[in-house]
């Protein structure tokens, strides 16, 4: 009787090993925004983490279809072991005076081998 009130001893925890990476975005363009509901226009910039890793582009004026052609990079720590790494989250936000308005969100799962090409192929898909 006493064993079912002890509590169960947690597993040990996996070993955090870390490396340094690149992380590198390569920024094309987004198509068919939301417009901002106010006065009808946008300003979008995109912002991307990846772990520690916070990467900003440039802000377009004034479409829903911006291109921004820009490859944005940063060196990030990340776990060695691939299941304990984070996801990539894309941000698509209305740039204005007093704050910013999130116009889109993304993720990419990035904890498998499996998950991420090593080089695209295609167009992306949304």
């Amino acid at each position: 009787g006493r064993d079912k009130d002890k509590p169960k001893k947690r597993p040990d925890r996996e070993p955090m090993q870390t490396s340094l990476f690149k992380f590198r975005a390569n920024l094309y363009q987004a198509v068919d925004l939301p417009w901002h509901a106010k006065d009808g226009g946008t300003d979008p910039q995109v912002v991307m983490f990846y772990g520690p890793a916070m990467l900003h582009s440039g802000t377009a004026s004034w479409t829903n279809n911006p291109t921004w052609n820009q490859i944005m990079e940063d060196e990030v720590e990340l776990p060695t072991n691939v299941r304990l790494r984070p996801d990539v989250i894309i941000y698509v936000l209305n740039k204005m005076e007093e704050s910013d308005e999130p116009l889109a969100m993304c993720r990419y799962q990035t904890d498998s081998n499996d998950l991420l090409p090593a080089k695209w192929t295609g167009d992306p898909i949304w």
